[in-house]
């Protein structure tokens, strides 16, 4: 055990972690293990925003934002820590697209800071599902981010973890460009469950960004329909559409 100890020592101080915005060495006394202290105020942090969807808002509410009020969505609430802008847009879009997976640890770090927040005196879901791809999509990327996210979560929770439960079987074109009518209508019936969820009642899906909510909101219907009671959303950014 001393030898390991000693030996990460060595390891850091030779190759000290690297700010992942910044590329700067981030120093042993530094409070955020993949951050220097000046990519933190590069952070597009989430304040202010909708207390059901996460919808960024200019001044707080307590109630819900007229979209919500007016279709209210399928699931209960929307965890985020980030609006979607740089530099976070261009690092979800290298992770996505670019096979750049570490920084999936990063994403992960800063929703379970979230998390903890926002469940301090409430359950945990019971459930953890990462919003999935269709094969095809799948097959082509070779990954799906939305579940090196939620893997981790998973971990630093101690909540289950399951992607293989809940399928896409539709394949559905990209949803970048797409209106909100469009973004439904492409959605409509894409997702299934393919094995019992029960007896789970409180079930958190995750997903890299969340634009419109017609994913989610998808994902949610066909839990709900399943039996699932309770579905809450963890999404790295959200858009302020």
């Amino acid at each position: 055990m001393v030898y390991k100890y000693i030996y990460q020592l060595a390891i850091d101080f030779l190759f000290p972690p690297r700010c992942v915005i910044t590329d700067q060495a981030i120093t042993k006394h530094a409070n955020n293990r993949f951050l220097s202290a000046t990519a933190q105020g590069f952070l597009p942090l989430l304040h202010i925003y909708c207390p059901r969807c996460s919808l960024p808002l200019s001044t707080p509410s307590k109630s819900a934002c007229g979209e919500c009020q007016k279709h209210p969505p399928q699931y209960k609430r929307v965890i985020s820590p980030l609006i979607y802008a740089e530099p976070i847009r261009s690092m979800i879009q290298d992770t996505k697209f670019n096979n750049i997976l570490h920084n999936a640890a990063f994403f992960a770090d800063l929703l379970l800071k979230n998390i903890q927040q926002h469940y301090q005196h409430q359950a945990l879901p019971q459930l953890i599902l990462p919003v999935p791809l269709h094969n095809k999509r799948l097959q082509q990327r070779g990954y799906n981010q939305a579940r090196e996210i939620s893997r981790l979560l998973s971990q630093q929770l101690s909540i289950s973890h399951n992607d293989q439960s809940l399928i896409r079987i539709k394949a559905t074109d990209e949803q970048s460009g797409l209106n909100a009518k469009q973004r439904q209508h492409n959605l409509k019936n894409a997702f299934a469950v393919a094995q019992s969820l029960l007896p789970i009642k409180h079930v958190a899906i995750v997903d890299d960004v969340m634009t419109t909510g017609a994913t989610v909101n998808s994902v949610a219907q066909t839990l709900l329909d399943e039996g699932v009671e309770q579905v809450d959303v963890w999404v790295v950014a959200r858009t302020a559409k």
